[in-house]
């Protein structure tokens, strides 16, 4: 017990630092920390991670937060030409994380987040949907697409079981943002998705109902199923 406790103490103090290290335009630096999350990851069962989960995405969304307020912030943001596709000149597109940009940058948070929106409690599924939701949202498309199947069937499984409002609601935010970016890939997973929107839009909870209406769930469904 008491090196459990110990074990909690020092990954916070061995996480916290790798944060400040997430936005450095390096591709072998980035390669080096994504490793170094990696193994702190499978250092121990996941179980005993979960606790750390709000502490972990809560450092990310701030660390992301601060550099929006920074000088020199366009740096990371995705630059679109007329089509809408990555370029290095044009449009601003949406903010990316450099690490979440280099392969399986993203592998050591979605362990974890994955394993906790499967087995953890009520709010720790909610922190977890979220988590993935922000993976989604700042990872660019190249290194988001070998995740995109791993990703969305166990947000499918869990957002049709009985669980409170804001974890279904978390679920179905991060679902749309795999169907905003991963666009026909996500076209296996459309019948399953057809009836968990329709089911959600008469979800005793009102945020999730207003979720759905307010993303227009059911026209991406539509539009990846066109009859």
């Amino acid at each position: 017990m008491l090196f459990i406790s110990l074990y909690a103490l020092s990954f916070s103090l061995c996480v916290s630092p790798l944060f400040f290290l997430l936005l450095t335009h390096n591709f072998n630096f980035n390669s080096q920390v994504r490793d170094c999350l990696t193994a702190l990851v499978k250092s121990r069962p996941l179980d005993e991670l979960l606790p750390h989960v709000d502490f972990l995405r809560n450092n990310v969304v701030s660390l992301v937060s601060d550099v929006r307020h920074r000088k020199g912030w366009e740096q990371f943001f995705e630059h679109q030409d007329k089509e809408g596709a990555g370029s290095s000149s044009g449009a601003l597109g949406g903010f990316l994380l450099p690490l979440f940009n280099v392969p399986k940058g993203i592998e050591p948070l979605l362990a974890l987040y994955q394993h906790g929106l499967l087995n953890g409690t009520s709010s720790q599924r909610e922190c977890c949907a979220l988590g993935i939701g922000d993976l989604v949202r700042w990872t660019g498309q190249p290194c988001l697409k070998p995740f995109l199947v791993k990703m969305t069937g166990p947000l499918i499984r869990v957002v049709g079981d009985k669980f409170p409002g804001p974890v279904k609601a978390a679920i179905l935010q991060a679902l749309l943002l795999l169907l905003d970016k991963g666009g026909a890939a996500q076209k296996p997973f459309v019948p399953q998705l057809q009836k968990s929107f329709v089911k959600a839009l008469s979800d005793p909870s009102s945020a999730v109902r207003v979720l759905i209406t307010a993303c227009f769930a059911l026209h991406w469904t539509v539009q990846f199923c066109p009859k």
